[in-house]
């Protein structure tokens, strides 16, 4: 399928009152900077760009970008006053997601540009007639993160963005780079310049009343309830945290009917020879809703003293073995 002539997604832009800044807060989180990193690298730090550029920061929700926005409403906006926070929403983002931005916007006095598509992650799976994106099909991150950036750094003026590319990840960095291609853009790498590995920036949320977000209890990074990228960890702590938005994710990997016809034909019994399926039985099956685990059924005790009719194969063994 080619999702590359599939019709444009169209967004819309939420745009709300600027909010106050957390004077108090921003002033915990210089610290929590400061208590890791040289605070006059810090305030010394510069963009390669005139003080009069669109400096944007695209947020996800998570802990990398999180700690990039905190850094310009401290450091950079004193200097570079055009500072904009871009949130693309999927649809499909974790409660987390939503409350950390909120909290950002609280303390940075700094509104966040939220764009919203009329399609999101699982409409456009419908759209696209239940492809799926996986590793190698990235769709998803092209069609609701990249394009609507894109769209929006593009809009006037030159645009400078912030990506949350750590010092200890640069095997990321070619992505951001090609997103600064597509788009007539510079990309400066803050983190990278910084020494900022993922250890300071969970130190960093730790001492702030943002918090690290509730997610990474059990994820390794951010990103929607259903990413094609999760480990069986990952998988396993998603179910078992929020079950309703795994439930979302499970009911769009479905079969199509001429595969499901295939797995209800399978052969079974002796007739083909062997058996093809095994039925599970009910102590094993915990898969199933309202299935309860009952305990391992006890095998039959054979009472030997009282056995009379059987032929013991292994009778007088005792007196014929000898150790060495």
């Amino acid at each position: 399928m080619d999702l590359q002539s599939a019709e444009t997604v169209t967004m819309s832009v939420v745009k709300l009152p600027e909010p106050s800044p957390g004077l108090a807060e921003l002033e915990h989180c210089r610290k929590a900077f400061e208590s890791c990193l040289n605070t006059l690298k810090l305030q010394n730090y510069r963009l390669p760009v005139s003080n009069l550029t669109r400096v944007i920061i695209g947020l996800s929700g998570g802990a990398d970008s999180t700690v990039v926005a905190l850094f310009a409403a401290l450091d950079l906006a004193p200097n570079y006053p055009n500072i904009e926070y871009v949130f693309t929403d999927t649809k499909a983002e974790p409660d987390s997601c939503y409350q950390t931005l909120t909290k950002i916007e609280n303390i940075t006095g700094i509104r966040i540009n939220r764009i919203t598509p009329n399609k999101g992650l699982f409409e456009l799976i419908d759209h696209y007639n239940g492809f799926l994106p996986s590793p190698r099909q990235r769709w998803c991150t092209r069609e609701l993160k990249l394009k609507p950036i894109l769209a929006n750094m593009n809009l006037q003026g030159n645009v400078i963005s912030l990506a949350g590319i750590r010092s200890d990840e640069p095997d990321r960095e070619w992505l951001t780079l090609s997103y600064s291609l597509e788009s007539e853009s510079k990309t400066a790498f803050p983190f990278v310049d910084l020494g900022v590995t993922r250890e300071r920036v969970f130190h960093i949320l730790s001492r702030t009343s943002i918090g690290v977000p509730s997610s990474y209890y059990y994820r390794s990074r951010s990103g929607c309830f259903s990413c094609p990228f999760f480990r069986t960890s990952e998988l396993i702590g998603t179910v078992l945290a929020n079950p309703a938005e795994f439930a979302l994710g499970e009911a769009a990997e479905r079969l199509c009917p001429s595969d499901s016809a295939r797995w209800d034909n399978i052969p079974t019994g002796p007739g083909i020879g062997f058996y093809a399926t095994y039925p599970v039985p009910d102590f094993m099956d915990v898969g199933k809703a309202g299935t309860v685990p009952r305990p391992h059924p006890k095998l039959p005790q054979i009472n030997r003293t009282q056995d009379n009719m059987s032929v013991d194969m292994f009778a007088g063994l005792e007196s014929t073995c000898h150790s060495p």
